[in-house]
Formats: structure tokens, sequence, C-alpha cells
């Protein structure tokens, strides 16, 4: 496969490049971050962190600490109210590490890399990477299987200040997805993207606007087989035929052909941030443009023959306003715009992709000065998903509204411990739910797949999260360490409507349990 054989080469060096750097930043901080409590250990301070992270060319506009944090975590999920397109069992363990360092007065650097290993268990119609249902192109079979994954996930970043008034960043996104499948149809996937995301930025003498063009590409291939020759012929097993789809219900049967995908990435961004007083106010406005290229060809044939395309368009707008000092308070707004339209199949444009997702989160600290500091808040989300395949006359839209109230109570005791404990009863409610397959286009991906989701978004559901965190620094050299566990329940109301003959409806109630451990270093 074009460019994914000279990926693959130096996969294992970039990999380790990022942990080492990665690592190096956090281990180069010690003994050097600020308050752990009030900026790692509230959800006023995860807000500011996620957000520094996400917006890199900000971190000289913070507070100037060097930070870093790794953790190490067990996690253990069970879903039986869910998708079609989602396993009932899955196992995670995983490393996840960021660190920043001030180098002198003009230079910052940053990383992050994380690692995931996954085991799923019980899934089907779906045989592709990341879990990622806007793309229209991929293979589903009805027979569900095991899954094994490794995910690794990188950014690199360097800024240095050329004058008083400006400055360069540069910055590298790295992705690298491996999966397989262990029962027939088996399936092998690989997948490898980076963006690269120079900036420059402009000082405002009240804070900093930059701008920031993004630029990237990315290569996937899934690969099937089978072990056991009569799952593959004959009409004795349909469940073990797999096919593959161009968008919400177009689809085609296939007969063990690699699936390759090239993808094309461009944008615009723009991050800045405004101080005033005890006001801080962050953003990050964007805009990306993803092209998509799925072919059963190497892309170097002469012969090279496109299957589908699709163009993914991506607006994203992220604002932090932080009260700063003691009892601080954030308000966080987000909104996220897709658009989807493919091309190729069918020699014309059939599937049409709209979502649109808005959140709001409030949060505020009382008495943190106190040795039981208190935060209470709000979360809002609301989300639009409309797609309509007009080669198979399938048409879909939902729209949601997830509201939760998280709350939560510290202790802190002279010895330089601390305990945490969080709450978050949540509620989701669909608004509306729609869906419209006519009679003659009822077909495996409307049964298996379509319905399914339909009969999932149609009713209610209450969620109730719950994690507690046991900070100290008396393990390891004053260096603090949080221990947490994490729980995780869901479960759905009545489901009040009518079963589509042959389709299914996987209803239940979820679990999911974290355990593991957190180093600020």
């Amino acid at each position: 496969m074009d460019n994914v054989n000279y990926a693959r080469h130096f996969i294992f060096l970039m990999r380790y490049l990022f942990l080492i750097c990665t690592l190096f930043t956090g281990f180069y901080v010690h003994g050097q971050s600020p308050k752990t409590d009030s900026l790692l250990f509230t959800r006023n301070g995860e807000h500011r962190l996620d957000f520094l992270f996400r917006a890199t060319t900000l971190m000289s506009d913070s507070a100037r600490s060097n930070i870093g944090t790794a953790s190490l975590f067990f996690d253990t999920e069970k879903r039986d109210y869910r998708t079609a397109q989602q396993a009932q069992h899955t196992n995670t363990v995983g490393m996840d590490a960021r660190g920043i360092s001030y180098l002198g007065g003009k230079m910052v650097v940053s990383g992050i890399f994380s690692y995931h290993k996954v085991w799923q268990d019980s899934l089907s119609y779906s045989l592709s990477g990341l879990e990622d249902n806007s793309l229209p192109t991929y293979y589903f079979v009805q027979k569900a299987g095991q899954f094994e994954r490794q995910t690794y996930r990188a950014n690199a970043h360097i800024g240095h200040e050329l004058s008083q008034d400006w400055r360069v960043d540069a910055a590298l996104d790295y992705t690298h997805h491996w999966a397989t499948r262990s029962i027939d149809p088996r399936m092998d996937f690989y997948s490898m993207a980076w963006l690269f995301k120079p900036s420059l930025s402009y000082n405002l003498h009240i804070g900093k606007i930059s701008l920031q063009p993004v630029y990237g590409k990315g290569t996937a291939q899934t690969d099937i087989s089978y072990k056991h020759d009569p799952y593959n012929s004959g009409d004795q097993y349909p469940e073990y035929y797999y096919v593959n789809n161009y968008g919400y219900g177009s689809i085609d049967a296939q007969d063990s052909i690699p699936l390759r995908q090239y993808d094309r990435y461009l944008g615009l961004q723009s991050e800045g941030a405004i101080r005033l007083d005890r006001y801080e106010l962050w953003w990050n406005i964007g805009y990306m443009l993803r092209n998509i290229e799925s072919t059963h060809d190497s892309r170097h044939l002469d012969n090279y023959f496109v299957v589908q395309t699709f163009d993914l368009e991506t607006f994203h707008m992220d604002f932090l306003l932080s009260q700063l000092g003691d009892n601080a308070g954030s308000l966080r707004l987000g909104l996220v715009h897709r658009s989807g339209v493919d091309g190729a199949y069918y020699n014309g444009q059939n599937y049409f992709l709209t979502q649109w997702e808005g959140s709001l989160s409030l949060s505020k600290t009382v008495q943190q000065a106190s040795t039981w500091p208190k935060e209470f808040g709000i979360d809002l989300k609301m989300a639009y998903d409309e797609r309509d395949d007009a080669a198979s006359s399938h048409y879909a839209e939902r729209v949601g509204l997830d509201i939760a109230l998280p709350i939560s109570i510290a202790k802190r005791w002279r010895s330089q411990r601390s305990v945490r404990w969080q709450v978050a009863p949540a509620i989701r409610i669909p608004l509306r739910n729609t869906l419209d397959i006519p009679v003659t286009q009822v077909n495996h991906f409307s049964t298996g797949i379509a319905y399914p989701e339909f009969y999932y978004y149609s009713v209610k559901s209450v969620n109730l999260q719950s994690r507690i965190t046991f900070l100290t620094r008396s393990l390891w050299k004053n260096t603090p360490v949080g221990f947490f566990a994490l729980g995780d329940f869901t479960k759905p109301f009545g489901f009040k409507g009518e079963l589509y003959g042959n389709s299914l409806r996987y209803t239940g109630s979820n679990l999911r349990l974290r355990i593991g451990v957190n180093f600020y270093l």
C-alpha cells in the first residue's frame, strides 16, 4: 500500500520519540508545578488545562508554570443499551502523559502522548478502526466477534518569542491505530494520520491572538480474510458475509478485497486570550476540510480507481471564561458543525451528512480556602444529526439534549493529603427522532444498523457518574500522586414504539468502572 508501507518503517521511531519528549518534559518540570489542589484537583483547573493543551499557542499567556502529568488506568465497560455498532464488553488499559516546560524567557515546549490497548467482545456491523460513524465507506458484517485494538496519539509543540509583540509556534499531531478481529471474517486494520500546525501570534498587551494554518495527510487499509472456506461461499451462513457500505443504506457485497483510504486535511485556526482584572477569556476557532478517497487499488497504480470520495467540513468554536483568584468560577461554551457530501459512487452526490453539537458548562468553587472546598456546576449539551442517502432512500434525523449536574466536595489535611469526591447525575432527553425507509429499500443495513439506532435514540436515559480521588505527597519525593476510582451507570426508560421485523433492539443497563493512578510531576 502506497505511503503505508513507508509509514510502518518509522512508526516505532515516531512513537518512542514522542514518548521520550513528553516524559522528558514532564520530568524536567518536577518540583516546579503550581499548587496542585487548585490547578489539577478542581474542575475549573481541569477546564483550563484541557483548553491549554488544545490551544498550545496560549501557553505563554498561562501562569508560566511548568507542568507534567502522567496517568495509568484500567477501564472495563458493559453496554447492554447500545447501538449495533458498539461493543457489548470493552476492556482498556492505557497510559496518558503531558507536559509543559518554559525554557528561559522566550521558549516553551510541550508534549502529549497516549497509548490505549483495547479488547472488545460482541461487536458486529463494524469492520473498521476508530469509532466514527459519520464516515460513509466501511465494511460491516452481521456476525459479532472479538476485536483487539491499539491506539497511539501524540502531539509535539514548540514556541518561541521573536520580540515583545510577535511569536512563532509549530505543532505536530500524530495518530496511529491498529485493529484485528479474531473470527471469520477476519479483519486487519491499520491507519495513520498527521497534522502540521505552524502559527504566528501577535501580542495585544491585554492578551494575544494567533493565526494557524493546518495541513495533514492520512492513510488507512482494511484487509479481510476467511480461515474457514464454508463461511465465504454458498447460502448456508449469510451472517458471515461482509458488505461494503457507501453512505446510509447504500451497500454492495464484496469478495475479500482490501479497502484503502487516503485522507488530506486543510484548515485554518485562530486562538487567542484576553485578560481583564480578575477574568480571562480564551478562545479557539477553526475550520477543517477533510477530503477522503476510498479505493481498492494502490494510489501509485496507473489504473487507480476511486470508489467513493467524501468531503467533510468541520467548523468549531470553543470559549473559556475563567474567574481568577479564590472561589473561582468558569464558563465554557462550545459549538461544532460538520457537513459532509460524497461523490464518485453511482457517479453523483448521494449521501449528505449534517451535524451540530453545542455545549455549555458552568462551574463555581466555594470555600476554596477551607479544609472542605466544594464545587457546583451544570453541563448542557444538544446534538443534531441528519443523514440523507438518496441512492438507498434512507433518511434519519435526530436531536437530543443532555443535562448533567456535577457536584464535588474535597477534604484537605495538614499532612498534604486530600480526598475529592465527585458525583454527576444526568439525563438524556430525545427531542426528535425520525427514520424513513421505504419498504422496497429495506436491506441488511436497515435492519442491522438503522433501526437499532432509531430505537437507541428514541428513549430517555438517566446516568449517574461518581469518582473519588485520593491525593498524597508522601509516597514519592513529595511529588503529588493521585489514586482514583470511577463508576458510571446508565439506565434507559422503556421503548414504546413498534419494532420492525427482523430488527434488533439492544436494551438493558450500562456499567463502566475505571481505576488508575495520576502522577503530578
